[in-house]
């Protein structure tokens, strides 16, 4: 950078010439206004009863079935998993079925021999 008035070499973070001890006016570039963007949407509450419905409609029907019905109710109250507690619901009436069907089957099949004695 050179001095303005007596036109010497200075370095360009230097305030003052150190021959004529001018001050150096700087320009800074103007600075644009910050932009500011909408924040993104907050998240839903994940439902953790539609997530415990679903784990127990395979091991627990009854259960899968009384979790997954309050987590359906809770969905469509706002919160997520909608799809997790009717598929809970779903699969804990199927097993159900399948498990009725499976202990008439067995006590048709052993019945006669549980009471022979």
């Amino acid at each position: 950078m050179k001095c303005p008035k007596c036109n010497c070499d200075t370095l360009s973070e230097d305030l003052y010439c150190h021959n004529c001890h001018t001050k150096f006016v700087r320009s800074y570039p103007a600075q644009p206004y910050p932009t500011y963007q909408t924040p993104p949407p907050a998240k839903k509450a994940s439902n953790g009863m539609a997530i415990a419905g679903f784990i127990l409609s395979f091991f627990f029907p009854l259960f899968g079935l009384i979790f997954g019905c309050i987590g359906n109710s809770r969905a469509n109250n706002g919160a997520s998993g909608k799809g997790l507690s009717v598929a809970a619901i779903i699969i804990s009436i199927v097993s159900m079925i399948c498990n009725f069907f499976f202990i008439v089957g067995f006590l048709k099949a052993f019945l006669p021999y549980l009471f022979l004695y």
